[in-house]
């Protein structure tokens, strides 16, 4: 059963919105996606996601308040995907955690994205067979 993890470093309130679109993302696949999602929280941030942070959001102001980051892993474990490849399937996760300022011009070519995003939060993602 392939498994795809997230670490990620996001504040509470922004994680609530995060784990609800894995979750209707999971939900819109239907019967192509057979699949169970876990999200842990209150992990070690990873080193590299801080200062993803800190480059991405500046220093966080009250590291002890109630909003502050914390590191957070979600897993999808896969039993079954009928739309294509694991990898395809983990770039629609990571389109999740990005954000866009603008669309693709051209309807057609939604694949190829006119504007590469930023992190909606610093992530880091594992794929294992």
């Amino acid at each position: 059963m392939p498994s795809i993890t997230f670490r990620i470093l996001a504040k509470p309130s922004q994680l609530e919105f995060i784990e609800d679109d894995f979750r209707n993302l999971v939900a819109a696949l239907g019967d192509d996606l057979d699949a169970d999602l876990d999200v842990t929280t209150g992990l070690v941030p990873d080193p590299e996601l801080v200062t993803t942070w800190v480059e991405q959001f500046g220093e966080e102001s009250d590291p002890d308040g109630d909003d502050a980051p914390e590191g957070t892993e979600i897993k999808v474990d896969v039993r079954h995907y009928g739309m294509g490849s694991i990898s395809g399937l983990t770039m629609h996760f990571a389109e999740l955690l990005t954000v866009r300022e603008k669309d693709p011009k051209e309807p057609l070519l939604r694949q190829v994205q006119d504007d590469p995003g930023s992190p909606r939060v610093p992530w880091h993602v594992q794929v294992q067979p």
